[in-house]
């Protein structure tokens, strides 16, 4: 004689509904990781900007960004001057002239100087692409607070160049 079992059957129907909780806590483990490394990765794309600066290194675009160029950001050669402010607006200024592609907007960029990070809107970045940026290091005029080098990032864009001089004077 048969007789009906509804413990096997649960058996049966647990096996797939485990496969089915495996399946939507993987998709949310997936979409928690892609949200989290997007919002890391900026940062680590400066930090790592700021070793190889710190190192020497240097990456720029090829020249200045024309049409159709996208995520491109180049910072003029020989532009990027750390002057030491002793009268009036005293400080440690970083300055560099650089262009960014249509694509990247001013509110986008920011600049490195070692461990400090300037927005580009909040600094005196000046007139229209090319920009002149303005960055105060620190209001301590000292030439030993100058940064090796400049990062500067934006959207998908970076771009390092070593400090070329050091300026002392108002």
């Amino acid at each position: 004689m048969l007789t009906h079992h509804p413990t096997r059957r649960l058996k049966y129907a647990q096996k797939g509904q485990s496969l089915v909780e495996y399946a939507l806590a993987l998709v949310l483990v997936s979409l928690v990781s892609i949200i989290v490394l997007g919002l890391i990765g900026s940062a680590t794309s400066r930090n790592v900007g700021v070793v190889t600066g710190t190192l020497g290194g240097k990456k720029n675009a090829s020249g200045s960004p024309g049409a159709g160029t996208k995520n491109t950001i180049y910072i003029t050669a020989n532009t990027v001057i750390c002057h030491i402010v002793t009268t009036g607006s005293i400080g440690t200024y970083v300055y560099a002239t650089f262009e960014t592609s249509t694509d990247i907007a001013l509110s986008d960029i920011a600049y490195s100087l070692g461990n400090t990070i300037v927005n580009a809107v909040a600094s005196n970045t000046g007139g229209t692409n090319p920009y002149t940026a303005t960055a105060l290091k620190s209001a301590t005029a000292d030439a030993l607070l100058c940064p090796k080098s400049i990062v500067i990032t934006g959207k998908n864009g970076l771009a390092i160049m070593p400090v070329v001089s050091i300026v002392a004077g108002p």
